[in-house]
């Protein structure tokens, strides 16, 4: 049998409704960021009863990885498969991101051709695809030389330890990916399975988070205020002053991504920043002056760039505001370009041509300007791209949706990358 059969031999195995029960059931079991057990249990149970040898990894208190495996027949290079099972809305406190809680944040169902939830685009979605895949080149008794390693990670969405928010709830950041390779995890290639509209990346950005802080005489009863006040600087008002330094930041803001543009071999990465939070005085209390003021920013970093140089900035921004400004760095992770991705590149071009007789477009800018956990990998030296099938656009409905023929379409695409680079020879 050449080529040319066995990959058809595994493209009709995929099946159609396999992808959508995956992509459903985990679509509908409740994942938000900290709270991934029920999501892994689900998982563990699939892998196990497909006879992919799973493990679990408890990488804090009931928060867990899923790690299987399809064994190759030896001589082939190894590819690991990653997703995430935390989704990015869906715990009480998340009204203050999305402004209203929507049964599309916490649940999952079928309009259509169209599987809707934010869990299956971020990233259930993807992650039913190289199952699904993986599932369907085993049943095929197709077999391929090197092993392929599936993973399916907790904490890839965003957490940082700042003020009260400590403990196993707030650990994200791709800590889950980071403990899956520090575990073992690991192999030749690695082709993270995000939404990417087709098209691949093999860098992202990483970001650093800051709390800036402005000061004033707390607690004056404001009958007391002694009206109009000088300058910004004489305002007893930590609220105040923080205006100042917001409107310092959103200027700074166009400036530093026009300067931090960062170009490669798939595309543009625009590296922007964003004022995600403020906290400031005490709702009950609003008669009375807050002494402090805080807001929290997130700045995305092209790879190589260091935060210290973005903490310096920030220092100079505030220099002449004429009151003090306390700047703290609380969370760091490092973007990167990845290395030795030709083959790996190459193999999702042609499997993109295959099935759609056209290479793939360009990569958006915001798509490769976010963290991925692409990052983790391309970190340690694993050639790791980005790639899978597409969301519905943000400003094109509707959203948090994918179609039932982009997860198939993305199922045979991880399958034929799987099976061009685990019959692949490893390279020296």
């Amino acid at each position: 049998m050449n080529k040319d059969d066995k990959l058809e031999k595994i493209l009709s195995a995929i099946d159609e409704n396999e992808v959508i029960k995956l992509a459903l059931d985990m679509g509908n079991t409740y994942s938000p960021h900290g709270e991934e057990g029920a999501a892994a249990d689900y998982v563990y149970k699939w892998m196990k009863e497909n006879n992919f040898q799973p493990a679990k990894q408890e990488v804090v208190k009931d928060r867990y990885n899923v790690v299987g495996k399809l064994r190759g027949s030896g001589g082939g290079s190894s590819l690991v498969f990653n997703g995430h099972l935390d989704t990015s809305q869906g715990l009480p406190e998340d009204i203050w991101v999305v402004g209203e809680m929507k049964p599309i944040y916490t649940t999952a169902w079928r309009d259509g051709n169209v599987l809707m939830g934010n869990g299956i685009a971020n990233d259930k979605g993807p992650v039913a695809c190289f199952l699904a895949a993986a599932s369907a080149i085993q049943r095929s008794e197709v077999k391929l030389k090197g092993d392929l390693i599936l993973i399916a990670a907790m904490g890839e969405i965003d957490g940082a330890y700042i003020d009260e928010f400590q403990g196993p709830r707030f650990v994200g950041n791709g800590i889950g990916t980071q403990f899956a390779l520090n575990n073992g995890a690991i192999g030749d290639y690695a082709l993270v399975a995000e939404t990417t509209q087709y098209s691949i990346t093999w860098a992202e950005c990483g970001d650093v988070l800051f709390k800036i802080t402005t000061f004033g005489k707390g607690g004056i009863y404001s009958p007391y205020l002694e009206r109009p006040y000088k300058s910004l600087a004489e305002n007893p008002n930590a609220v105040v002053k923080m205006t100042k330094v917001v409107e310092l930041v959103e200027k700074w803001a166009n400036e530093y991504q026009e300067k931090n543009k960062y170009k490669f071999g798939g595309g543009t990465i625009i590296p922007t920043v964003n004022i995600g939070a403020i906290r400031g005085g005490f709702p009950v209390r609003a008669t009375q002056t807050p002494g402090i003021c805080s807001i929290y920013i997130n700045v995305w970093l092209p790879p190589g760039k260091n935060p210290m140089e973005v903490k310096r900035d920030l220092t100079s921004l505030f220099s002449d505001v004429g009151f003090p400004v306390d700047i703290e760095p609380y969370m760091f992770r490092a973007g990167h370009e990845g290395k030795g991705v030709e083959p790996l590149v190459k193999a999702a071009q042609d499997a993109h041509l295959r099935l759609f007789n056209s290479k793939p477009k360009e990569i958006p800018a915001p798509v490769t300007s976010m963290w991925r956990d692409v990052n983790i990998f391309n970190g340690h030296g694993i050639p790791a791209i980005t790639f899978g099938p597409p969301r519905a656009p943000y400003n094109v409905g509707p959203p948090d949706s994918m179609t039932i023929e982009d997860l198939v379409n993305g199922a045979k695409l991880y399958a034929m990358i799987a099976y061009d680079i685990c019959n692949r020879q490893p390279s020296s």
